[in-house]
């Protein structure tokens, strides 16, 4: 989004994140996220991009050495 674009007006989910963004010119970036709050995919005008995450395998563990 354009900073110089006039108003903007924005929406957010429960978690208080920004969930959608619409400009003065009436473009929209709309935003979804993981149960984790990390976000997967972000939709504009212009396309799609989505976002993947690595999850650990096993438990991280400090064993003192």
């Amino acid at each position: 989004m354009d900073p110089d674009s006039g108003a903007r007006s924005f929406t957010y989910n429960d978690a208080a994140r920004t969930q959608s963004e619409t400009d003065a010119l009436m473009r929209t970036l709309t935003l979804t996220f993981d149960t984790l709050g990390r976000p997967i995919s972000k939709v504009t005008g212009d396309g799609t991009a989505s976002f993947r995450y690595s999850e650990p395998r096993g438990s991280y563990k400090n064993w003192g050495r």
